[in-house]
């Protein structure tokens, strides 16, 4: 189908699933600067893919994954996509201004995606009005992207997406 936006991680298309005609979206990142995992069978994926399958179940917040795919030049990410959606940004430039309530359960939603996320062990790292999904007549939101995610750890983070961070003099 239709692109519907890239950015520096790739770019996303318009998709329908055969099997069963529900619309998807293909969101096809080049292998440039992917940060990728080693699995048990030697194999490295691509880190976002890890982290989604790692959080795909259990929270209606969070976007699904739904399959992937290994191109020669890229991966392809085959997720949800529900109808009548737009960015939170995109939502925020109509509207100018949300009512205090559908803020609060717009937020809400964010906060349980996030709880999801760290329960699973996962950080996502890229929280912003962008990567929050909006289907405007049902209120619903769904956190997306996963490309600058990792797994929670203990000690200080001074990585991110695979280059090392400046300390604090």
């Amino acid at each position: 189908g239709p692109q519907l936006g890239s950015g520096g991680f790739g770019t996303v298309f318009s998709a329908i699933r055969p099997s069963d005609r529900s619309p998807v979206s293909g969101h096809r990142r080049g292998r440039r600067g992917i940060v990728s995992s080693s699995q048990p069978d030697g194999t490295r994926v691509p880190m976002e893919i890890v982290l989604m399958e790692k959080v795909g179940s259990g929270c209606r917040s969070i976007i699904q994954l739904l399959d992937w795919f290994e191109l020669p030049d890229s991966f392809l990410l085959v997720v949800e996509r529900p109808e009548a959606s737009r960015d939170f940004l995109q939502l925020l430039l109509e509207h100018e201004f949300l009512c205090e309530e559908v803020a609060c359960w717009l937020f809400r939603q964010v906060l349980e995606a996030v709880w999801h996320c760290s329960a699973c062990g996962v950080l996502h790292h890229d929280i912003k009005l962008e990567i929050l999904l909006v289907e405007p007549e049902r209120g619903k939101m769904k956190l997306l992207y996963f490309s600058c995610g990792t797994f929670l750890q203990e000690r200080t983070f001074t990585r991110f997406s695979g280059e090392p961070l400046s300390q604090p003099e």
